[in-house]
Protein backbone atom coordinates (compact mmCIF):
# COMPACT_ATOMS: atom_id res chain seq x y z
CA UNK A 1 0.00 0.00 0.00
CA UNK A 2 1.31 3.42 -0.91
CA UNK A 3 0.81 6.40 1.43
CA UNK A 4 1.39 9.64 -0.46
CA UNK A 5 -0.41 12.70 -1.75
CA UNK A 6 -0.32 11.83 -5.45
CA UNK A 7 -1.52 8.57 -6.95
CA UNK A 8 1.29 6.02 -7.46
CA UNK A 9 2.52 5.62 -11.02
CA UNK A 10 2.04 2.29 -12.91
CA UNK A 11 -0.28 0.70 -10.36
CA UNK A 12 -1.25 -2.97 -10.51
CA UNK A 13 -4.73 -4.48 -10.17
CA UNK A 14 -5.71 -4.49 -6.48
CA UNK A 15 -2.97 -2.08 -5.34
CA UNK A 16 -3.96 0.17 -2.36
CA UNK A 17 -3.24 3.90 -2.03
CA UNK A 18 -3.86 6.09 1.02
CA UNK A 19 -4.23 9.74 -0.08
CA UNK A 20 -2.40 11.67 2.63
CA UNK A 21 -1.35 15.23 3.22
CA UNK A 22 -3.63 17.88 1.75
CA UNK A 23 -5.76 15.31 -0.07
CA UNK A 24 -8.97 13.83 1.28
CA UNK A 25 -7.60 11.05 3.53
CA UNK A 26 -9.43 8.28 1.65
CA UNK A 27 -8.18 4.70 1.03
CA UNK A 28 -8.42 3.74 -2.64
CA UNK A 29 -7.92 0.47 -4.56
CA UNK A 30 -6.80 0.24 -8.15
CA UNK A 31 -9.35 -1.43 -10.42
CA UNK A 32 -8.57 -2.79 -13.89
CA UNK A 33 -10.88 -5.18 -15.79
CA UNK A 34 -9.15 -4.84 -19.12
CA UNK A 35 -11.63 -2.21 -20.27
CA UNK A 36 -11.74 0.34 -17.44
CA UNK A 37 -8.84 1.18 -15.13
CA UNK A 38 -9.19 3.61 -12.20
CA UNK A 39 -8.68 4.26 -8.53
CA UNK A 40 -11.90 3.43 -6.58
CA UNK A 41 -12.75 4.63 -3.03
CA UNK A 42 -12.38 1.80 -0.54
CA UNK A 43 -13.45 3.74 2.59
CA UNK A 44 -16.14 6.36 3.25
CA UNK A 45 -15.16 10.04 3.30
CA UNK A 46 -15.17 11.28 6.87
CA UNK A 47 -17.22 14.42 7.57
CA UNK A 48 -15.60 17.50 9.03
CA UNK A 49 -16.36 18.71 12.53
CA UNK A 50 -19.66 20.59 13.01
CA UNK A 51 -19.30 24.32 13.15
CA UNK A 52 -20.38 26.47 16.09
CA UNK A 53 -24.11 27.31 16.08
CA UNK A 54 -24.84 30.94 15.27
CA UNK A 55 -26.72 33.19 17.66
CA UNK A 56 -30.50 33.44 17.32
CA UNK A 57 -31.64 36.34 15.15
CA UNK A 58 -34.24 38.88 16.29
CA UNK A 59 -37.96 38.35 15.80
CA UNK A 60 -39.25 39.87 12.58
CA UNK A 61 -40.20 43.56 12.83
CA UNK A 62 -43.53 43.49 11.02
CA UNK A 63 -44.55 47.03 11.95
CA UNK A 64 -43.27 50.57 12.41
CA UNK A 65 -39.97 50.61 14.38
CA UNK A 66 -39.72 52.67 17.58
CA UNK A 67 -37.82 52.64 20.87
CA UNK A 68 -39.86 52.47 24.07
CA UNK A 69 -39.16 54.92 26.89
CA UNK A 70 -40.28 54.69 30.52
CA UNK A 71 -40.40 58.48 30.79
CA UNK A 72 -44.04 59.53 31.30
CA UNK A 73 -43.90 63.31 30.76
CA UNK A 74 -46.22 64.91 28.21
CA UNK A 75 -43.51 66.20 25.88
CA UNK A 76 -41.77 65.38 22.62
CA UNK A 77 -40.22 61.97 23.39
CA UNK A 78 -37.44 62.45 20.82
CA UNK A 79 -36.76 60.99 17.38
CA UNK A 80 -37.95 57.42 17.04
CA UNK A 81 -39.21 57.19 20.62
CA UNK A 82 -42.61 56.24 22.02
CA UNK A 83 -43.76 56.55 25.62
CA UNK A 84 -46.96 56.47 27.70
CA UNK A 85 -48.33 58.56 30.53
CA UNK A 86 -48.01 55.56 32.86
CA UNK A 87 -45.39 52.77 32.92
CA UNK A 88 -48.11 50.34 33.98
CA UNK A 89 -49.85 49.75 30.66
CA UNK A 90 -53.25 48.93 32.19
CA UNK A 91 -53.31 52.40 33.78
CA UNK A 92 -52.14 54.33 30.71
CA UNK A 93 -54.59 56.64 28.92
CA UNK A 94 -52.23 58.47 26.55
CA UNK A 95 -49.44 57.43 24.21
CA UNK A 96 -46.86 60.03 23.15
CA UNK A 97 -45.39 58.97 19.80
CA UNK A 98 -42.76 60.93 17.92
CA UNK A 99 -43.45 62.12 14.38
CA UNK A 100 -40.32 60.24 13.24
CA UNK A 101 -40.02 56.47 13.53
CA UNK A 102 -36.74 54.79 14.49
CA UNK A 103 -35.68 54.71 10.82
CA UNK A 104 -36.05 58.51 10.65
CA UNK A 105 -39.21 58.40 8.47
CA UNK A 106 -41.80 61.08 9.23
CA UNK A 107 -45.16 59.29 9.69
CA UNK A 108 -47.02 62.11 11.43
CA UNK A 109 -49.82 62.18 8.82
CA UNK A 110 -50.38 58.43 9.11
CA UNK A 111 -50.54 58.57 12.91
CA UNK A 112 -53.04 61.44 12.86
CA UNK A 113 -55.34 59.35 10.64
CA UNK A 114 -55.64 56.61 13.27
CA UNK A 115 -58.54 58.35 15.02
CA UNK A 116 -60.57 59.05 11.85
CA UNK A 117 -63.11 56.25 12.37
CA UNK A 118 -66.44 57.10 14.04
CA UNK A 119 -66.80 54.37 16.64
CA UNK A 120 -68.03 54.86 20.19
CA UNK A 121 -66.06 51.88 21.54
CA UNK A 122 -62.80 51.75 19.60
CA UNK A 123 -61.55 53.75 16.62
CA UNK A 124 -58.82 51.19 16.07
CA UNK A 125 -56.47 48.66 17.65
CA UNK A 126 -52.87 49.70 18.40
CA UNK A 127 -50.37 46.92 19.14
CA UNK A 128 -46.91 47.50 20.60
CA UNK A 129 -44.65 44.47 20.11
CA UNK A 130 -41.27 44.06 21.76
CA UNK A 131 -38.73 42.88 19.17
CA UNK A 132 -36.58 40.82 21.56
CA UNK A 133 -39.25 38.30 22.56
CA UNK A 134 -42.41 39.15 20.59
CA UNK A 135 -44.46 40.07 23.67
CA UNK A 136 -47.33 42.43 22.87
CA UNK A 137 -49.66 44.92 24.47
CA UNK A 138 -52.95 45.93 22.82
CA UNK A 139 -54.63 49.32 23.20
CA UNK A 140 -57.90 50.70 21.80
CA UNK A 141 -57.82 54.23 20.42
CA UNK A 142 -60.85 55.74 22.13
CA UNK A 143 -60.65 59.46 21.47
CA UNK A 144 -59.37 62.25 19.27
CA UNK A 145 -55.62 62.53 18.76
CA UNK A 146 -53.72 65.74 19.46
CA UNK A 147 -51.10 67.03 17.02
CA UNK A 148 -48.41 68.39 19.34
CA UNK A 149 -45.07 69.88 18.30
CA UNK A 150 -42.90 67.02 17.10
CA UNK A 151 -45.17 64.28 18.38
CA UNK A 152 -48.78 63.03 18.54
CA UNK A 153 -50.86 62.28 21.65
CA UNK A 154 -53.07 59.22 21.23
CA UNK A 155 -56.04 58.73 23.57
CA UNK A 156 -56.07 55.03 24.45
CA UNK A 157 -57.56 52.38 26.71
CA UNK A 158 -55.65 49.22 27.66
CA UNK A 159 -57.17 46.07 26.18
CA UNK A 160 -54.87 43.13 26.96
CA UNK A 161 -51.35 41.73 26.76
CA UNK A 162 -48.13 42.76 28.46
CA UNK A 163 -48.29 45.10 31.45
CA UNK A 164 -44.90 46.80 31.00
CA UNK A 165 -41.73 47.00 28.90
CA UNK A 166 -38.16 47.94 29.82
CA UNK A 167 -36.66 51.32 29.03
CA UNK A 168 -34.99 51.46 25.55
CA UNK A 169 -36.71 48.26 24.39
CA UNK A 170 -36.88 48.06 20.61
CA UNK A 171 -40.54 47.78 19.61
CA UNK A 172 -42.69 47.79 16.50
CA UNK A 173 -46.05 49.52 16.26
CA UNK A 174 -48.98 47.91 14.43
CA UNK A 175 -52.40 49.47 13.82
CA UNK A 176 -55.78 48.28 12.47
CA UNK A 177 -58.88 50.45 12.01
CA UNK A 178 -62.24 49.55 13.54
CA UNK A 179 -65.44 49.82 11.52
CA UNK A 180 -67.62 52.92 11.64
CA UNK A 181 -70.70 52.85 13.83
CA UNK A 182 -73.89 52.11 11.91
CA UNK A 183 -76.54 54.78 11.51
CA UNK A 184 -79.30 54.76 14.13
CA UNK A 185 -82.79 55.33 12.82
CA UNK A 186 -84.90 57.97 14.56
CA UNK A 187 -88.56 58.95 14.68
CA UNK A 188 -90.57 61.73 16.25
CA UNK A 189 -93.13 59.47 17.92
CA UNK A 190 -93.21 58.30 21.51
CA UNK A 191 -92.55 54.81 22.81
CA UNK A 192 -94.70 54.16 25.85
CA UNK A 193 -92.58 51.47 27.52
CA UNK A 194 -95.06 51.00 30.36
CA UNK A 195 -98.27 50.95 28.35
CA UNK A 196 -99.27 50.87 24.70
CA UNK A 197 -96.29 50.93 22.34
CA UNK A 198 -95.41 53.29 19.49
CA UNK A 199 -97.68 56.34 19.53
CA UNK A 200 -97.79 59.60 17.60
CA UNK A 201 -99.42 62.96 18.27
CA UNK A 202 -101.45 63.81 15.16
CA UNK A 203 -104.28 66.11 14.15
CA UNK A 204 -107.83 64.72 13.81
CA UNK A 205 -109.74 65.54 10.62
CA UNK A 206 -113.08 64.90 12.41
CA UNK A 207 -114.15 64.29 15.99
CA UNK A 208 -112.73 60.96 17.18
CA UNK A 209 -112.99 58.71 20.24
CA UNK A 210 -110.94 55.88 21.69
CA UNK A 211 -111.13 52.86 19.41
CA UNK A 212 -111.71 54.68 16.11
CA UNK A 213 -109.51 53.18 13.40
CA UNK A 214 -108.06 56.02 11.33
CA UNK A 215 -105.96 56.69 8.25
CA UNK A 216 -103.66 59.58 7.37
CA UNK A 217 -105.41 61.62 4.67
CA UNK A 218 -103.81 63.81 1.99
CA UNK A 219 -104.04 66.84 4.29
CA UNK A 220 -101.89 65.13 6.92
CA UNK A 221 -104.81 64.58 9.30
CA UNK A 222 -106.24 61.37 10.77
CA UNK A 223 -109.69 60.45 9.40
CA UNK A 224 -111.96 57.41 9.79
CA UNK A 225 -111.23 54.28 7.77
CA UNK A 226 -113.72 52.43 5.57
CA UNK A 227 -112.84 49.23 3.73
CA UNK A 228 -115.33 50.19 1.02
CA UNK A 229 -113.07 53.09 -0.02
CA UNK A 230 -109.49 52.32 -1.05
CA UNK A 231 -108.13 55.79 -0.26
CA UNK A 232 -109.15 55.38 3.41
CA UNK A 233 -107.33 52.08 3.89
CA UNK A 234 -104.25 52.06 1.67
CA UNK A 235 -102.01 54.41 3.65
CA UNK A 236 -100.76 54.73 7.23
CA UNK A 237 -103.43 53.58 9.68
CA UNK A 238 -103.55 53.79 13.46
CA UNK A 239 -105.91 53.40 16.40
CA UNK A 240 -107.21 56.53 18.11
CA UNK A 241 -106.67 56.10 21.88
CA UNK A 242 -107.91 59.54 22.86
CA UNK A 243 -111.01 61.74 22.62
CA UNK A 244 -110.17 64.38 20.02
CA UNK A 245 -112.14 67.24 18.53
CA UNK A 246 -111.90 68.02 14.83
CA UNK A 247 -108.66 69.86 13.94
CA UNK A 248 -107.23 69.14 17.39
CA UNK A 249 -104.16 67.09 18.21
CA UNK A 250 -104.48 63.73 19.98
CA UNK A 251 -102.73 60.41 20.46
CA UNK A 252 -102.80 57.55 17.95
CA UNK A 253 -101.42 54.04 18.45
CA UNK A 254 -99.40 52.98 15.39
CA UNK A 255 -97.93 49.77 16.84
CA UNK A 256 -98.54 48.07 20.16
CA UNK A 257 -101.30 46.93 22.50
CA UNK A 258 -104.76 48.53 22.63
CA UNK A 259 -107.07 47.73 25.53
CA UNK A 260 -110.77 47.26 24.76
CA UNK A 261 -113.57 44.69 25.31
CA UNK A 262 -115.35 41.87 23.50
CA UNK A 263 -112.47 40.65 21.34
CA UNK A 264 -112.21 37.06 20.12
CA UNK A 265 -108.92 35.69 21.43
CA UNK A 266 -106.52 34.57 18.70
CA UNK A 267 -108.52 36.15 15.88
CA UNK A 268 -107.16 38.30 13.08
CA UNK A 269 -108.81 41.72 12.83
CA UNK A 270 -109.27 43.63 9.57
CA UNK A 271 -110.29 47.12 8.46
CA UNK A 272 -114.10 46.99 8.48
CA UNK A 273 -116.61 48.28 5.94
CA UNK A 274 -118.18 49.97 8.96
CA UNK A 275 -116.57 53.39 9.35
CA UNK A 276 -113.66 53.48 11.83
CA UNK A 277 -114.32 49.90 12.96
CA UNK A 278 -112.43 46.60 12.94
CA UNK A 279 -113.78 43.14 12.16
CA UNK A 280 -112.78 39.48 12.28
CA UNK A 281 -114.48 38.95 8.90
CA UNK A 282 -112.39 39.93 5.91
CA UNK A 283 -114.34 42.20 3.52
CA UNK A 284 -115.41 40.32 0.39
CA UNK A 285 -117.45 42.62 -1.86
CA UNK A 286 -116.06 43.92 -5.14
CA UNK A 287 -113.85 46.95 -4.53
CA UNK A 288 -113.44 46.22 -0.82
CA UNK A 289 -110.00 46.50 0.75
CA UNK A 290 -108.70 43.56 2.78
CA UNK A 291 -106.01 44.77 5.20
CA UNK A 292 -104.97 43.28 8.53
CA UNK A 293 -105.05 45.66 11.50
CA UNK A 294 -103.86 43.34 14.27
CA UNK A 295 -104.39 40.26 16.40
CA UNK A 296 -106.42 39.61 19.56
CA UNK A 297 -104.11 38.58 22.39
CA UNK A 298 -107.09 38.14 24.70
CA UNK A 299 -110.68 39.32 24.96
CA UNK A 300 -109.40 42.74 26.05
CA UNK A 301 -106.00 43.13 24.31
CA UNK A 302 -105.53 43.81 20.59
CA UNK A 303 -101.98 43.79 19.27
CA UNK A 304 -102.12 46.60 16.71
CA UNK A 305 -99.69 45.75 13.90
CA UNK A 306 -101.10 47.05 10.60
CA UNK A 307 -99.99 45.10 7.54
CA UNK A 308 -98.03 47.20 5.10
CA UNK A 309 -99.85 45.57 2.19
CA UNK A 310 -103.53 45.15 1.26
CA UNK A 311 -105.73 43.37 -1.29
CA UNK A 312 -108.55 44.93 -3.31
CA UNK A 313 -111.37 42.50 -4.12
CA UNK A 314 -111.95 42.30 -7.88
Amino acid sequence: MSVQEAAPGGPSEGELWWASGTNDGVLRVYYDDGVDAMWVDASPQLPGAQGIQGIQGPIGDDGIPYVYSTTTADADPGNGILRLNNVTFSSATLIYIDDLDDDGTNIETEILNWDDVTNAVSRGRLILKRVSDGSKVVFDITGASVDATGYVKLAVTYSDGATSFTDTDAIVVQFAYSGNDGAISSFSGDIDMGGNGLTEELTAAVSLVDGDLCYLNSSGKMDKTDADAETTADTLIGMCIDTISADSIGTFLLYGTWTTTSLTTGSVYYVSTTTAAITTTAPSATGDIVRIVGYALSTTKLFVNPDGTYVEIA
